[in-house]
């Protein structure tokens, strides 16, 4: 993720930006607070460090609230997944963006059983497949994946040990009324 915050720095910089950070990584907390030029507010169900606790598939903030939601590795071990969508998507402002980035392994989404499925990591209630952006599509967002390959040229992943495995996808999101290919400075 910090190779992609310095690429794409320029890019996703706002005039006014209300981010949100969910589950927040403490190795990119400096990176989005960097973004966030109003206001800064992370966000987690368990975690007492954060400035506000909640669960993502009730968030406590009224419509459009941000700018900016950052959601990493998190929707994988949320129960309704799909609820949580709708609730990223009502709080983000109309001309905002959304990164989500989760675990993607072969084509199809798989759905665990709690304690009934020894492949699954401990906490994970599914792992997403490449159809994950049919889903986000269909809860109304334009998608833009973002692949590891353009991001990080091979010797950089050899150097990191990155795999696809270990990264994950990162998707960027908005809403319809948005360019999907062009996440550009739009100010109100």
């Amino acid at each position: 993720m910090h190779l992609f915050f310095a690429q794409k720095k320029d890019v996703l910089r706002r005039k006014r930006c209300r981010l949100l950070h969910v589950a927040p990584e403490p190795c990119v907390v400096p990176n989005l607070q960097d973004l966030a030029t109003q206001q800064y507010v992370s966000g987690d169900y368990v975690r007492d460090d954060v400035l506000i606790q909640f669960d993502i598939q009730e968030l406590p903030f009224s419509d459009e609230s941000f700018e900016v939601v950052y959601c990493s590795h998190v929707l994988q071990a949320v129960e309704d997944d799909d609820k949580a969508l709708v609730e990223i998507s009502r709080v983000l402002s109309s001309n905002g963006w959304a990164i989500v980035n989760v675990p993607c392994r072969g084509v199809s989404t798989r759905e665990f059983h709690a304690g009934g499925d020894e492949e699954a990591p401990a906490d994970f209630v599914r792992i997403y497949g490449s159809d994950f952006t049919e889903k986000l599509v269909q809860k109304g967002f334009n998608v833009v994946p973002i692949t590891m390959h353009e991001i990080a040229s091979d010797e950089e992943q050899r150097m990191m040990c990155l795999s696809a495995e270990s990264v994950g996808s990162i998707y960027l999101l908005q809403h319809p009324t948005q360019s999907p290919d062009q996440f550009s400075e739009r100010d109100e």
